[in-house]
This record gives structure tokens, sequence and C-alpha cells, in this order.
């Protein structure tokens, strides 16, 4: 674990803290749950006094001063989840998941830069080490949030910042199909997301090549069909050779043995949305800026220009360059105009596909 604070108090008890530090990074592997199981096995140890964790044991009792043993003691756990980067939606799932120490639920504490600004500045006048750290804080995260803002806003930047950032590409996300503004999202990312709102999940991570995608899940297939990897639809923004793309994706992992064979389906989501397409298509041409790929933007297509027709686990169903789109990002005939024929697709192709493949459809 990052960091173990033990708070020893005069009524015999100590609190245990577990702090789990994360910069532009989210939890893997369930760290938190290994951490206070090796935290169960310490405390046990500690509470026979068995010799296990001498250097623990030795410190714990000069703070006691040996009035009384550790074996009388009352432990209490707590578990921090400090992010100082951006808090994704994988973060705010670390945060919400049920967590146990031995069979006691441990709630899990999630403290954004926001939170240690609050904190550290309290204490800024009394260290220059505390000061340094203050000025980092503000201008790494507090200060970019107004950056990032002003891009989804103006466009300042926009291009470079869905490449290089993890929040830009999510708020753009949101904004384009979950009906977020972009003013006040300086104030707002800092804030807890329960998704309550019905909003998607949105995941985020980097190609081999160091490139930076997200996408935000779309649809997915009835868990009544049986099949246990649930293929789902989902919106990509990510860069090809010809730039900045958006495109809508269908990722399935099943193959034949369960009997939802994936180039089917694929083939029949083909159908499902090729009016809705068409639609969207017309829209965006219509758009007052000089659209690559104007003339043909396929149904399917691929960075490498080749038909997967479904074969492969992720295949792309509509493919859209949006560099110019990006360029003029701010111009509220490009902007909004863009917004709105998205929404529109989004919309119907959400119903169409979720009534195409009911539960009853098996």
């Amino acid at each position: 674990m990052d960091v173990l604070a033990l708070v020893v108090y005069s009524n015999r008890t100590i609190d245990a803290l577990v702090i789990e530090d994360k910069v532009n990074t989210s939890e893997h592997d369930d760290q938190i749950q290994t951490y206070l199981t090796e935290l169960d096995n310490l405390l046990g140890s500690l509470s026979k006094e068995d010799g296990r964790n001498k250097d623990i044991e030795k410190d714990l009792k000069k703070i006691v001063r040996n009035e009384y043993t550790l074996k009388a003691c009352r432990f209490n756990c707590f578990v921090a989840y400090v992010k100082t980067g951006f808090f994704s939606d994988a973060d705010w799932d670390t945060v919400k998941r049920e967590r146990k120490l031995s069979e006691e639920v441990i709630p899990v504490l999630a403290v954004s830069a926001e939170d240690l600004v609050k904190v550290v500045d309290t204490y800024v006048h009394d260290s220059e080490i505390v000061s340094m750290y203050s000025t980092y804080l503000h201008e790494e995260f507090l200060d970019k949030a107004n950056l990032y803002e002003r891009a989804l806003t103006e466009g300042a930047d926009l291009e470079t910042l869905l490449k290089t950032t993890e929040v830009v590409p999510y708020y753009f996300l949101r904004i384009l199909f979950d009906g977020e503004t972009s003013l006040g999202i300086s104030r707002r990312m800092w804030e807890s997301r329960t998704r309550g709102d019905g909003s998607r999940v949105i995941n985020s991570s980097h190609n081999i090549g160091g490139g930076r995608w997200s996408h935000i899940k779309f649809w997915r297939r009835p868990l009544e069909w049986g099949d246990e990897t649930h293929p789902y639809l989902f919106w990509r923004i990510d860069t090809d050779g010809n730039g900045m793309y958006l495109a809508l994706r269908y990722y399935d992992e099943s193959g034949r043995d369960n009997g939802l064979n994936r180039e089917e389906t694929f083939l029949r989501l083909q159908e499902i949305i090729r009016e809705t397409y068409d639609v969207l298509k017309r829209d965006i041409e219509g758009l007052e800026v000089p659209f690559k790929d104007k003339e043909d933007l396929p149904l399917v297509s691929e960075s490498n220009g080749r038909r997967s027709k479904g074969k492969r686990k992720e295949n792309t169903l509509i493919h859209i360059h949006i560099e110019s789109v990006i360029e003029n990002w701010g111009r509220t005939s490009v902007s909004d105009e863009f917004i709105k024929a998205l929404r529109k697709a989004d919309c119907k192709l959400y119903s169409v596909i979720a009534k195409a493949f009911a539960a009853s459809d098996k």
C-alpha cells in the first residue's frame, strides 16, 4: 500500500488509515481490497503481540509508553483514495465498490486535488514545503481546469488537449451525448458523479503507440441473452492517419459456441442503423466547414481502409473524421449543429437497436 498511518489515542484506540495515492492512473487488480487483507493480518498480529511485526510493535509501544498492552487496544480501519489527477468514472466506481476487512464493510473516502488544496492552504504559512506543494496543486490541477473549460467552450487548443489529457475528451463526450454543458466544468470536474442522472460510463486509456483514446458506452446486449461477455456498442474518439475521428463501434468477445455469432450480429447491426446513418451523414455534411471525406463517408471504414465485416472483436459501424469540426469548435453554427446531429442519431440508434435486440428476440 502507498501509505499506512496508525493514529494512537489515549483511550486505547488505534485508527489504521490506508491511503491509496494516484495522480494520472486508476486502481487496478483490486488493490484496495488486497491492502485491507494485508492490514487485517497486520492488526491481528499486533493485537496478539506475536512478534511478526517487531518494528511496528516497538514503535507503538513507545507511543503508548507501555501504560497498556496492544492486546488491550481497539483498532478502527479507514481507507482514503487520494487522486490529485482527474477523477474518472473508474475512480468513482473504485470509491463506491464495497470493501471488507474480515466481515466489516470499510467505506472508501474520495480525496481530490480540490480537497487537498483546502487542507494544505490552511497550513500554507507554516512551512515552505507546504507552500511549495500548495503552489504545485494549484498550477498543475486547479488552474488547468480553467484551461480545459476554455477549450471546451471556445475551442482554444481543443485538439491538443483531446489528444493529451483524460479530462477534456471525457467532457467532450459528455457534451456530445449526455447533455453536459461546457460552462462551469472547471468547478464540476471535482464533484462526485454517481451517474444517477442516466449518464453513461466513459473509459479512457492509451494506444500501443501512446495516443489517447476515450469511449462512451452506448448500448449493451441484454443480460437475458445468457452470454457472459455482454457485447456492447460505444462511441470512440481517437486519432488515425487522417487525424481525429469519432466512431461507433461494436465490441464482442463471444464466438460461435453460445449461438451468438458476432459476424451475424454485426451484419444485422449494419442493416438496423443504415437509415439513421444516412440522416447523420446528411446532417454532418451540411455543416459550414470543409469536411474530410465529405463525398465518401462509408458506413464501415477503418484507418487502414479494410472492411472487417464483423470478424474481429472490435468492429467499426460508423467512422467520422472530425478534424475540421474541432478546428471550428466554438462557432455555434458548427459545434451546436454537430452536437444536435449526433444526439439525434444517438437517440434514434439506441431506440432501434434496443428494440431489435430485445430479450424476447433471442
